[in-house]
């Protein structure tokens, strides 16, 4: 049943407005299926321009991203800040990176005299120096033959998203991780897109028309795991190994 749901769903999806799986992060939150961490401040001070109200809250909203994102997981157990204080090369490669947010949104709420700002940082362009640095060499992206992606489906889960996450089977062996993950491919993706429904058109676009479905379960270390009953749904070797180094993976979280 699960397949025939899911398959329903990509195969008529055509909402552009699903909503996308984000996570709060500390004062700011993760949009993990549009690859931003935003964050929002607001400025109110009724004797001073609108100009001036709006730069105090630009102001105020490059301050929180460059502070939240630092709580940004990468693993389970492992945050960017911590990352960065353990590899000198990548941190001075990417802080720079922190003053080069975006304005996503700007509001002028006349009732309250207020300005609030909504600004982000794009995951992929902050984060691929990281990325490539822990992704394999070895490994050329390669294109699957009977699969187009792999779908995973954890929204009955406590499962809490990172940025390199680990997949496992029931006998503990990967099935998704950073070590699959191709250096090529990591110039301009992530290993994993977060989606809060199997029918987001960005889910689609990504694992095509007849990805490989199956549930997973949340571990105690933070990791997923395939279900038993749903093992013999995943890819060929082959084609898995394909599947993890081209990033064409999708974890449904449902939030």
């Amino acid at each position: 049943m699960i397949s025939t749901f899911l398959f329903s769903s990509l195969l008529f999806a055509k909402d552009p407005a699903i909503p996308g799986a984000v996570t709060t992060v500390d004062e700011g939150r993760v949009n993990w299926s549009a690859n931003r961490f935003e964050a929002s401040q607001s400025y109110t001070e009724r004797s001073r321009s609108w100009e001036f109200r709006e730069n105090m809250a630009n102001q105020a909203v490059g301050k929180t991203l460059k502070a939240a994102i630092l709580s940004l997981p990468i693993t389970p157990d492992n945050t960017l800040e911590e990352h960065l204080a353990n590899d000198a090369e990548v941190s001075r490669r990417l802080l720079p990176k922190l003053e080069q947010w975006k304005t996503l949104e700007t509001h002028y709420l006349a009732e309250s005299h207020e300005v609030e700002v909504i600004g982000y940082l794009e995951l992929k362009t902050l984060l691929r120096q990281l990325v490539m640095k822990e992704a394999s060499k070895k490994i050329r992206p390669k294109e699957p033959k009977d699969h187009t992606g792999l779908l995973i489906d954890a929204r009955d889960t406590s499962y809490s998203p990172v940025v390199l996450p680990t997949i496992t089977n029931n006998d503990g062996e990967d099935v998704v991780s950073i070590d699959g993950f191709s250096y090529h491919t990591a110039k301009t993706r992530l290993p994993v897109l977060y989606v809060s429904d199997p029918a987001d058109p960005r889910s689609i676009s990504l694992i095509g028309s007849n990805p490989a479905m199956v549930r997973a379960e949340s571990l105690t270390n933070g990791d997923l795991q395939i279900k038993t009953e749903d093992t013999s749904r995943l890819p060929s070797d082959e084609d898995l190994k394909a599947i993890v180094s081209t990033g064409k993976v999708v974890v449904v979280i449902g939030r």
